[in-house]
């Protein structure tokens, strides 16, 4: 049986081109998807399913006995080290993603990203294989893909297709293995989420609701449709993102934040369903899996599968905000984009400059921008535009000795001003009224009975909704 070994006798040069060797044969299909400078392979297979991970066809491989000799491999090149059961830089700092982006040396940065890809994939390929042993291939539907980019500052995201069950097994499967070697989660070691639902499948066949697309020659794929009632859920599931992101800023006072917004709006529809929503399900007793397996028993797939984004590490909730950046920007980058609509656009500005709020990135940040630039096209936001623009110029520029704190808390008050601004246009000169969809109540109704009592309710969240709903009317009178 195949695996990778550390050799002692060899010399550091001679062990680390092994594990370059074997990480670019076992786990890289293409040139661009292992491409990290200043490390150059020496060989390369290519294929069409770059973004795709599967087993090899000509052997069978012991991947978590090469995940062993990696491990020995990089302590022995003092890059990591173990204390009792956890691993470390050599310096003392935990082994976690956001230290190895601060590592210094570019070569040693190269290593752990193949170290990340050949041990995240070695252990998925470990799981595979042994479902692969115990049933037959032709009834197994599985597919891994995983899109995006290779810079060593990136995330490393994966998304599975298929049988819902054998999606959870999987799932459950990894993160149990890599807890047992790493004692924490991939998200926070690796920076990598392993996701069982998508908006897009590969399937060969394009099933019922959902459309065709194909971004060049080589990549192809089906991505679920729209339709009136999926449309206003999408929305509340992108202020869901941002309600939960105004809670990590303002804590207790975020109700009160959020009951300006509904005031200058004058639409609480969409509002007050995303603060439900976030309420019901944050403290509920429902896991990632149970959601893959049952979502779709009370909502239509499209909600489904943002519910299950709800439970899943950084993550997009709606639909608009993945086909923008995932879709458009990383798998079609440089071909054929999907037609977004208005509505898409406005729910990917929501969650990426929420995102920027959570993390101060100026990735994100530019993603936002890039959202407002296509609200424009339809909807006035020029000021808006104005407004990101100065926020990136700070964002960008100043004295290093300035204030950090004080930048970061002026960018924040900003960009909230920017979302809430488009948001009230955008709900105030839109088809969005407020009669009460049945996107909320169904949810949890069905909820309840799909998931028994795995659904607590809320007595005073149902009481600031009642004193809300209530004080609007009066207004309107």
């Amino acid at each position: 049986m195949y695996y990778f070994t550390y050799n002692s006798s060899d010399t550091n040069e001679t062990n680390i081109q092994a594990f370059m060797d074997y990480t670019y044969n076992t786990h890289c299909q293409c040139y661009e998807t292992c491409w990290i400078e200043p490390v150059s392979p020496r060989h390369f297979k290519k294929t069409k399913n770059c973004n795709s991970i599967f087993l090899p066809d000509s052997y069978v491989e012991d991947y978590m006995k090469s995940i062993e000799g990696i491990l020995q491999l990089f302590i022995s090149l003092d890059i990591i080290k173990k204390i009792d059961s956890r691993y470390y830089l050599v310096h003392n700092q935990k082994l976690i993603w956001d230290n190895i982006k601060n590592i210094a040396d570019e070569q040693t940065r190269s290593l752990l990203w193949l170290f990340r890809k050949s041990i995240i994939d070695g252990i998925l390929k470990d799981i595979l294989q042994d479902i692969y042993k115990t049933s037959n291939p032709k009834e197994i539907d599985i597919q891994l893909y995983s899109v995006g980019s290779t810079k060593l500052s990136s995330d490393y995201d994966i998304t599975l297709y298929g049988d819902p069950k054998i999606i959870a097994s999987v799932i459950i499967s990894f993160e149990k293995i890599f807890n047992s070697i790493f004692q924490e989660h991939s998200s926070l070691i690796f920076d990598t989420n392993l996701y069982g639902t998508s908006f897009i499948n590969f399937n060969n066949k394009t099933d019922t609701g959902y459309t065709l697309h194909e971004c060049n020659n080589d990549i192809k794929f089906n991505y679920i449709n729209n339709d009136s009632d999926t449309v206003n859920s999408q929305l509340t599931w992108a202020l869901v993102k941002y309600y939960k992101t105004l809670t990590s800023i303002f804590k207790n006072n975020t109700k009160e934040v959020w009951g300006n917004l509904i005031k200058f709006s004058q639409v609480y529809t969409h509002l007050i369903d995303s603060v439900m929503i976030y309420e019901y399900l944050l403290n509920q007793n429902i896991t990632y899996t149970d959601v893959i397996l049952k979502g779709t028993k009370f909502m239509k797939p499209l909600d489904a599968i943002s519910m299950s984004n709800f439970y899943a590490e950084e993550s997009y909730y709606s639909k608009g905000a993945f086909m923008d950046i995932v879709v458009n920007q990383q798998v079609c980058k440089g071909g054929e984009n999907v037609k977004l609509s208005l509505d898409d656009m406005v729910q990917s500005m929501i969650e990426n400059l929420s995102f920027f709020l959570m993390h101060n990135s100026l990735k994100y940040l530019s993603r936002g921008k890039s959202s407002i630039e296509n609200i424009n096209n339809n909807m006035d936001v020029s000021e808006e535009l104005t407004m990101i623009d100065d926020v990136i110029n700070k964002f960008n520029t100043g004295n290093k000795n300035f204030d950090i704190e004080y930048k970061i808390l002026s960018n924040t008050t900003t960009v909230i001003r920017i979302i809430n601004k488009i948001l009230v246009k955008y709900l105030v000169e839109s088809r969005f009224n407020n009669v009460r969809v049945p996107f909320y109540e169904n949810f949890v109704k069905k909820g309840s009975f799909i998931f028994k009592d795995k659904m607590i309710k809320n007595r005073d969240l149902d009481k600031w909704i009642s004193s809300v709903i209530k004080n609007e009317k009066m207004k309107k009178k």
